[in-house]
Protein backbone atom coordinates (compact mmCIF):
# COMPACT_ATOMS: atom_id res chain seq x y z
CA UNK A 1 0.00 0.00 0.00
CA UNK A 2 1.36 3.41 -0.94
CA UNK A 3 1.09 5.75 2.10
CA UNK A 4 0.46 8.78 -0.11
CA UNK A 5 -2.56 7.25 -1.84
CA UNK A 6 -5.94 7.62 -0.10
CA UNK A 7 -7.83 4.39 0.43
CA UNK A 8 -11.34 3.52 1.48
CA UNK A 9 -10.10 2.08 4.79
CA UNK A 10 -8.36 5.26 5.92
CA UNK A 11 -9.99 7.80 8.16
CA UNK A 12 -10.39 11.21 6.61
CA UNK A 13 -7.31 13.26 7.26
CA UNK A 14 -7.49 16.52 9.16
CA UNK A 15 -7.50 19.80 7.30
CA UNK A 16 -4.14 21.50 7.43
CA UNK A 17 -3.28 25.21 7.52
CA UNK A 18 0.02 26.44 6.12
CA UNK A 19 1.43 30.00 6.23
CA UNK A 20 2.25 31.04 2.67
CA UNK A 21 3.84 33.91 0.85
CA UNK A 22 1.51 36.19 -1.11
CA UNK A 23 2.23 34.88 -4.62
CA UNK A 24 -0.41 32.70 -6.28
CA UNK A 25 1.96 29.95 -7.45
CA UNK A 26 0.88 26.41 -8.35
CA UNK A 27 2.98 25.20 -5.39
CA UNK A 28 3.10 28.19 -3.00
CA UNK A 29 6.21 28.80 -0.93
CA UNK A 30 5.81 28.64 2.82
CA UNK A 31 6.33 31.81 4.79
CA UNK A 32 9.25 31.20 7.17
CA UNK A 33 7.29 32.49 10.18
CA UNK A 34 3.66 31.76 11.03
CA UNK A 35 2.85 35.20 12.46
CA UNK A 36 4.29 37.07 9.49
CA UNK A 37 2.47 35.19 6.74
CA UNK A 38 0.56 37.43 4.34
CA UNK A 39 -1.79 34.51 3.62
CA UNK A 40 -2.70 30.99 4.73
CA UNK A 41 -3.81 27.96 2.78
CA UNK A 42 -6.20 25.49 4.46
CA UNK A 43 -6.23 22.18 2.58
CA UNK A 44 -6.88 18.47 2.89
CA UNK A 45 -3.64 16.53 3.29
CA UNK A 46 -3.68 15.63 -0.42
CA UNK A 47 -3.74 19.34 -1.31
CA UNK A 48 -7.38 19.35 -2.38
CA UNK A 49 -10.24 21.53 -1.17
CA UNK A 50 -7.98 24.56 -0.77
CA UNK A 51 -9.22 27.71 0.94
CA UNK A 52 -6.96 30.75 0.88
CA UNK A 53 -7.21 33.28 3.72
CA UNK A 54 -5.52 36.67 3.45
CA UNK A 55 -4.08 37.57 6.86
CA UNK A 56 -4.95 41.24 6.65
CA UNK A 57 -8.67 40.56 6.21
CA UNK A 58 -9.04 37.31 8.19
CA UNK A 59 -7.33 38.20 11.46
CA UNK A 60 -9.13 39.90 14.30
CA UNK A 61 -7.79 42.97 16.11
CA UNK A 62 -4.83 42.01 18.29
CA UNK A 63 -4.01 38.85 16.33
CA UNK A 64 -0.75 38.47 14.41
CA UNK A 65 -2.26 35.54 12.54
CA UNK A 66 -5.89 34.64 11.89
CA UNK A 67 -5.95 31.66 14.27
CA UNK A 68 -9.72 31.74 14.83
CA UNK A 69 -10.36 32.05 11.09
CA UNK A 70 -8.09 29.05 10.40
CA UNK A 71 -10.02 26.93 12.89
CA UNK A 72 -13.33 28.17 11.44
CA UNK A 73 -12.11 27.10 7.96
CA UNK A 74 -11.75 23.56 9.30
CA UNK A 75 -8.04 23.46 10.07
CA UNK A 76 -7.05 21.03 12.82
CA UNK A 77 -3.30 20.99 12.11
CA UNK A 78 -0.83 23.82 11.45
CA UNK A 79 2.35 23.03 9.50
CA UNK A 80 4.94 25.75 9.99
CA UNK A 81 8.68 26.34 10.02
CA UNK A 82 8.64 28.73 13.01
CA UNK A 83 6.17 30.40 15.35
CA UNK A 84 6.19 32.67 18.37
CA UNK A 85 5.35 31.29 21.80
CA UNK A 86 2.17 33.40 22.11
CA UNK A 87 0.79 32.18 18.77
CA UNK A 88 1.64 28.60 19.74
CA UNK A 89 -0.38 28.94 22.94
CA UNK A 90 -3.32 30.50 21.09
CA UNK A 91 -3.26 27.71 18.49
CA UNK A 92 -3.38 25.10 21.27
CA UNK A 93 -6.25 26.99 22.96
CA UNK A 94 -8.13 26.85 19.64
CA UNK A 95 -7.62 23.07 19.49
CA UNK A 96 -5.03 23.21 16.71
CA UNK A 97 -2.09 20.81 16.64
CA UNK A 98 1.12 22.59 15.59
CA UNK A 99 3.71 20.57 13.69
CA UNK A 100 7.09 21.58 12.31
CA UNK A 101 7.99 21.27 8.66
CA UNK A 102 11.35 21.98 7.07
CA UNK A 103 9.79 22.07 3.61
CA UNK A 104 9.78 25.29 1.66
CA UNK A 105 6.65 24.65 -0.44
CA UNK A 106 3.10 23.56 0.33
CA UNK A 107 3.24 20.27 -1.56
CA UNK A 108 6.57 19.23 -0.03
CA UNK A 109 5.19 20.05 3.43
CA UNK A 110 2.06 17.99 2.72
CA UNK A 111 4.20 15.09 1.47
CA UNK A 112 6.15 15.20 4.72
CA UNK A 113 2.92 15.22 6.73
CA UNK A 114 1.50 12.22 4.85
CA UNK A 115 4.75 10.32 5.39
CA UNK A 116 4.72 11.06 9.13
CA UNK A 117 7.80 13.30 9.03
CA UNK A 118 6.26 16.27 10.85
CA UNK A 119 6.65 16.29 14.62
CA UNK A 120 5.36 18.68 17.26
CA UNK A 121 6.97 22.09 16.93
CA UNK A 122 10.24 21.88 18.90
CA UNK A 123 11.52 24.62 21.21
CA UNK A 124 14.22 25.41 18.63
CA UNK A 125 11.49 26.52 16.18
CA UNK A 126 9.76 28.78 18.71
CA UNK A 127 10.79 32.39 18.25
CA UNK A 128 11.30 34.35 21.42
CA UNK A 129 10.77 37.84 20.05
CA UNK A 130 7.89 38.44 22.48
CA UNK A 131 9.71 37.34 25.60
CA UNK A 132 10.99 39.60 28.37
CA UNK A 133 7.81 39.15 30.39
CA UNK A 134 5.46 40.71 27.86
CA UNK A 135 2.58 39.22 26.00
CA UNK A 136 2.03 40.17 22.41
CA UNK A 137 1.23 43.85 22.38
CA UNK A 138 2.03 44.78 18.79
CA UNK A 139 5.10 46.86 19.58
CA UNK A 140 7.17 45.10 16.93
CA UNK A 141 7.38 45.31 13.16
CA UNK A 142 5.65 42.43 11.35
CA UNK A 143 7.99 42.99 8.42
CA UNK A 144 11.06 41.84 10.34
CA UNK A 145 12.00 38.23 10.66
CA UNK A 146 12.99 36.13 13.59
CA UNK A 147 16.59 34.91 13.53
CA UNK A 148 15.41 31.28 13.63
CA UNK A 149 14.13 31.54 10.06
CA UNK A 150 17.02 33.03 8.11
CA UNK A 151 17.86 29.96 6.07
Amino acid sequence: MNPTQPTESRRPSPRIALPILAKNDADPRLCPHFGQAPAFLVVDSDGSQAVRLESATARRPGECAPIRALAAAGARVILTRAMGRGALGRCHEAGLQVLETRARTVFKALDGFRLGRCADLPDSAICHHHSKGRDHDHDHDHGTRCSAETQ
